[in-house]
């Protein structure tokens, strides 16, 4: 069943996902919006293999835990191989050694109107001559059906499903590869290869080990959407150019990624690259806020993830406010703007934001530092533990940021309750100090204020209420510290403790950690953001409770209607053993290039190979379920004789329901190894009997559960095997014992 798997995670990585750059990137147009690629497939099974869910897929508790389910799969497999043959398909094709590379891309740019200009392309590299067999295969079909017209290309057959001056549908054999083409006009002659900007980004995020290569160039779709706003509405249009001119989106030349593995660690790369003019906007300001790692000195050794982050929360306001008066200048009418309509609505948003209130709503925004980090604690229990971290934000004037929240949370919580749809409640609480006077006296003072926000269970939907008491464990509270921090966190307890106590440095740092302390050795210099996160804790902690609750699950559901044993749920040990600390960090190159960095044991080529398999799995799955069904049907047909067919005779009332279905469980085993040894051999087996002799690929045999040999039927006879015209028909010869070619009461299935 394992080469079956590695067939289907191979087909489920034809999905857009390539060390050489591809031959697509040598057709597509210069302004290619997003290109990717696996430039080699074979390297990254061999990578998945030796990932952390390589690892994990073949540890031994989880190969018996998942057993049955692949031997089902491997019988849906067989007869998708099987269908795939019967329709003229080279079974081989399937295989996981014929692919060796995939290319995507995808261009837009401006066209006539409001209707942009389209191109799709994909390339699928193919070993073996393979490429020229499927393209063979999809003429018949286009011959058959009449979808398409074979004609001869520039490179190679071609297959058109569209063609005129400009659009174009059509599907290229070119070498050794397989191109889907579509295009809706001309993009231009340049090509995304020859693009310096192309090749800078690939020779900056591809290392050694990588096996997805993604680029994407936003200025291509950026543009195509102001002209079509513009020609919508040229006042939308100018807005939308003003606000990616203040954010900076537009000073973006290319942003490329690359994912894969190096020494059986999931790695990735991305590359934010702002060309010769350099950054602006947001952007420009993320190079002048270097990262204080003194802030690690707050986080407790037993944390199992932190992240530590700088910001400017003042220059974002700042830049929202200029996007905000762009916007109220527009004219909704004559005479009206955004900004007229907004004031005389008398809603209070507009006293906060741009009204009388908004130089204490910008005091505050400035009022927070640029510097930040949050922690987390795993508690080993079902709901997560009350004071497990959470985020606290140095503040540069707490007293301005206070009256901030003091002034504008009450009125947004009056926001909330008013509007019926929204389940959530803000409530404002001061904190309740108990302290003792001069003389010894327990006496009780309010202190700052803290915000909490609640699930108001009376509005949920009707279907939801049941999951009330869930949804009440999560109450995000925050409030400023006495010294100066803005802490947030999922509970209330985490928060009011900082309260109390301000933010403390406990007595053993994170630093102390040796999986820590050599991370923070790695990171280059002027990072400006970076995380860690061990999930091993968190997994082992879900796995034993998963186990836990196994029992009670065997005790709803009938063992024969789970397709895998569940008392051989691996535990934690498979998990935790091939897993490691994610580790992540972004800094500003000496060109001024935001590139950002990770290794764990799961990332961007993980998540392509898992969305592979599910792609991939799910037809072979589709299958057995099918063989399932079709064999379900005789069962309720045998309690009533039908007439004899040449190939299913009448079953003899003497059959009761337990021996037919015992026969058609037994016909279907014999005739999943009749599939096999004929894909193997390309014939069908001459006897049964063959079906049982080992081979060196083979060494049980051919049938499925092996140990079983060949069986008699319930009525103790041999079953039968008769091939006729490039077919075969299994049987049993019924209750009567006779030998009537599968007439009469003869039990049979045909192949």
């Amino acid at each position: 069943m394992k080469a079956a798997i590695n067939s289907l995670l191979l087909i489920g990585l034809l999905a857009p996902a390539g060390l050489a750059q591809g031959p697509l990137a040598h057709e597509l147009p210069d302004d290619t919006l997003i290109y990717l690629e696996v430039p080699d497939i074979q390297a990254m099974i061999q990578g998945a293999g030796a990932s952390s869910l390589g690892r994990i897929y073949g540890d031994d508790e989880v190969q018996n835990f998942t057993g049955p389910l692949l031997k089902m799969l491997d019988q849906g497999w067989v007869q998708t191989r099987q269908m795939a043959q019967q329709m003229g398909l080279d079974p081989e094709v399937l295989q996981w050694d014929s692919f060796s590379n995939f290319e995507f891309g995808f261009c837009i740019a401006p066209g006539t109107g409001e209707v942009p200009s389209l191109c799709v392309a994909a390339s699928l590299g193919m070993r073996a001559g393979r490429a020229a067999k499927t393209f063979g295969f999809l003429q018949g079909m286009a011959r058959e059906q009449g979808f398409a017209e074979a004609a001869e290309g520039e490179h190679g057959p071609v297959l058109r499903i569209e063609y005129n001056d400009e659009e174009l549908v059509e599907i290229r054999l070119q070498g050794d590869r397989l191109v889907f083409w579509a295009q809706t006009a001309n993009l231009g002659s340049g090509k995304l290869a020859a693009s310096g900007s192309f090749q800078k980004a690939r020779g900056q995020a591809m290392f050694d080990g990588a096996s997805v290569f993604g680029f994407i160039r936003p200025s291509s779709g950026i543009n195509t959407m102001m002209q079509m706003l513009r020609t919508q509405e040229e006042n939308v249009g100018e807005l939308m150019e003003s606000i990616m001119s203040r954010i900076g989106v537009n000073s973006i030349e290319s942003v490329a990624f690359a994912s894969g593995w190096q020494n059986g660690d999931s790695v990735s790369a991305g590359v934010v690259d702002f060309g010769e003019k350099g950054p602006s906007g947001v952007f420009a300001s993320a190079a002048q806020h270097a990262l204080d790692l003194g802030m690690l000195d707050y986080v407790p050794d037993n944390a199992t993830s932190f992240s530590l982050f700088s910001a400017d929360v003042g220059e974002m306001w700042t830049l929202m406010q200029g996007i905000l008066t762009d916007v109220t200048a527009i004219e909704t009418r004559p005479g009206r703007t955004v900004d007229t309509e907004w004031r005389e609505s008398g809603h209070p948003s507009y006293d906060w934001i741009v009204g009388e209130r908004s130089q204490l709503l910008g005091k505050g925004m400035h009022g927070f530092g640029k510097q930040g980090f949050t922690y987390s604690v795993a508690s080993g229990s079902m709901m997560g533990g009350p004071a497990a971290g959470g985020a606290f934000f140095k503040l540069d004037d707490p007293a301005a940021v206070s009256e901030m929240l003091h002034g504008f949370m009450p009125q947004l919580s009056d926001w909330l309750s008013s509007v019926e749809e929204l389940p959530v409640e803000l409530e404002s609480k001061p904190l309740i100090v108990r302290e003792r006077d001069a003389d010894g006296r327990t006496v009780s003072r309010e202190g700052p204020e803290y915000y909490v926000l609640k699930i108001n269970s009376t509005k949920l939907p009707a279907e939801m209420r049941q999951m009330s008491f869930l949804l009440a464990q999560f109450t995000p509270t925050f409030g400023v510290t006495a010294d100066g921090w803005l802490a947030v966190a999922p509970s209330r307890i985490a928060v009011t403790n900082a309260l109390r106590k301000g933010v403390e440095k406990p007595e053993n740092a994170v630093r102390k950690n040796a999986e820590v302390s050599a991370f923070l050795g790695s990171l280059p210099k002027g990072v400006t953001a970076l995380s860690w996160s061990d999930p091993r804790p968190g997994i082992e902690g879900a796995v034993t409770m998963v186990k836990g609750f196994l029992p009670m699950i065997t005790m709803q559901i009938p063992a024969d209607q789970i397709p895998v044993d569940l008392n051989a749920v691996p535990g934690p040990a498979p998990f935790v053993n091939n897993m490691r600390p994610t580790e992540m960090y972004t800094f500003i190159d000496a060109n001024g290039r935001i590139v950002s960095k990770s290794r764990g044991s799961f990332d961007i080529a993980d998540a392509l190979v898992l969305c592979g398999v599910g792609a991939a799995v799910a037809p072979a799955a589709m299958m057995w379920f099918r063989a399932e069904s079709m064999e379900a049907q005789p069962h309720a047909r045998a309690e009533e004789p039908a007439e004899p067919s040449p190939s299913k005779g009448a079953v003899s009332p003497k059959a009761g329901p337990e021996q037919v279905r015992a026969v058609r469980d037994e016909l279907d085993r014999l005739r999943t190894g009749v599939i096999v040894y004929q894909l193997e051999n390309n014939a069908y087996p001459q006897s049964l009997s063959v079906l049982t002799v080992a081979t060196d690929k083979y060494p049980f045999g051919y049938l499925p559960k092996p140990d079983r040999g060949l069986p008699k039927d319930p009525w103790g006879n041999a079953y039968k095997l008769v091939l006729r015209n490039g077919s075969y028909l299994l049987y049993s010869a019924g209750p009567n014992g006779a030998d009537e070619g599968g007439a009469s009461d003869d039990i049979g299935l045909d192949g």
